[in-house]
């Protein structure tokens, strides 16, 4: 999914593990302070190991700007740590962020998603 505006494009795409520094980078500063169970490597790792093609990045220009995780419980599917870096927010990128979890969790057969 690309999202275009008049000064950049914007790729929502599935996480890469060369995303892990920029994406500990931006939940460190979207997120700071986190509980132990919640430092962003330890929590990129969980979702590596189960579910991770339901973890998305936003890029600019090679930067990531942006994240979304989603997961399934059996239940119902679920969308956590949306997260915008503070100097790009209010441009569409948390909003196309949610789309592609959406999306991704309905092609699954996972129609209902909780926040």
């Amino acid at each position: 999914m690309i999202i275009r505006e008049a000064s950049s494009e914007v790729l929502i795409r599935s996480y890469r593990e060369t995303d892990e520094e920029s994406v500990a980078q931006l939940w460190s500063a979207v997120f700071p302070n986190p509980a132990p169970r919640n430092v962003p490597r330890s929590v990129i790792a969980q979702k590596l190991a189960m579910q991770r093609d339901l973890f998305f990045v936003a890029e600019i220009a090679g930067s990531v700007v942006g994240t979304a995780m989603a997961g399934y419980d059996g239940h119902r599917g679920w969308l956590y740590t949306v997260a915008v870096r503070p100097d790009v927010l209010r441009r569409g990128i948390g909003r196309a962020l949610v789309q592609r979890a959406e999306e991704s969790l309905a092609a699954l057969g996972y129609p209902k998603v909780n926040f």
